[in-house]
């Protein structure tokens, strides 16, 4: 990124509970966004130094000042589809905060709140269905790789089932 963009991610995950909570994502998304951002960190001490608590609202005022600090934000949700549907609407009001020059990756299966929500938000969302055949050729020769990196060669086992890949 250059030294004029910020860069911020979060997985979601619904097998763990904190990969999936709204307050984890600002938490993160804002902790990010500090490190790259250092002199940005009063956004948040003064308010907790004020006796405020770590919340959501906190998080998420701390998180939209620093979006509007000046540099380009871009941020990355990944399966968001595996979150409850009013944290999606939390994450997606997010959107609302972003200027033309900042952008926002939403992966998620096709779910059809989410696009509703994307479309009552900002019409200049594009949104780019991927099938899994579009990707399958690129899992297959991630996984051969990784596969071929162990070196299955010296294994005599079948009962493991090894397949083997390009030799």
């Amino acid at each position: 990124m250059e030294g004029s963009q910020l860069l911020a991610y979060f997985f979601c995950d619904v097998n763990d509970e904190r990969k999936r909570s709204f307050l984890d994502m600002l938490r993160t998304l804002t902790w990010q966004l500090l490190r790259q951002k250092p002199d940005q960190l009063n956004t948040l001490t003064d308010a907790y130094d004020s006796g405020e608590q770590l919340s959501a609202r906190l998080l998420n005022n701390a998180l939209r000042q620093l979006i509007r600090s000046g540099a380009a934000c871009r941020l990355v949700i990944d399966i968001l589809d595996e979150c409850r549907e009013d944290i999606r609407k939390s994450v997606l009001r997010l959107c609302e905060l972003l200027r033309p020059e900042e952008k926002i990756l939403i992966a998620n299966h096709p779910e059809n709140d989410i696009h509703k929500e994307i479309r009552k938000l900002r019409k200049e969302f594009a949104m780019v269905p991927i099938r899994e055949e579009d990707n399958s050729r690129d899992i297959r020769a991630y996984l051969q790789e990784k596969i071929r990196d162990l070196n299955f060669r010296d294994i005599e086992d079948p009962d493991l089932n090894v397949q083997r890949f390009g030799h």
